[in-house]
């Protein structure tokens, strides 16, 4: 997995890599970057997430926070046991578009 910092010169932040292990491989499943894991799902599994959101909770669930892409006015939604419903409008930070644990999920 990456690990990026974010650096300002004033004016504007960057997202810069600062170490990356060799093996994506947590939990058996490889990681994608946000543009893999969104070319590869399915019909089945038609939301993304990344290994870093999965995080045991006392709600019942396989995912925490899932997101949908569309191509709708309503952009991404977004899916979380913590505020029980869906929401949309999902904007991913720096460290989202970099990331290289992006899976695909149901």
């Amino acid at each position: 997995m990456r690990k990026v910092k974010a650096e300002t010169d004033g004016l504007f932040t960057k997202m810069v890599v600062i170490a990356q292990n060799e093996s994506n491989d947590t939990g058996g499943e490889k990681g994608m970057y946000i543009h893999e894991a969104i070319k590869a799902r399915t019909e089945q599994n038609r939301y993304i997430t990344r290994k870093t959101w999965m995080y045991p909770t006392s709600e019942p669930c396989t995912v925490p926070i899932k997101i949908l892409p569309t191509n709708s006015p309503d952009l991404c939604v977004v899916k979380s046991i913590t505020k029980g419903k869906a929401g949309r409008l999902w904007t991913p930070s720096g460290e989202d578009l970099l990331a290289d644990d992006w899976v695909v999920v149901g």
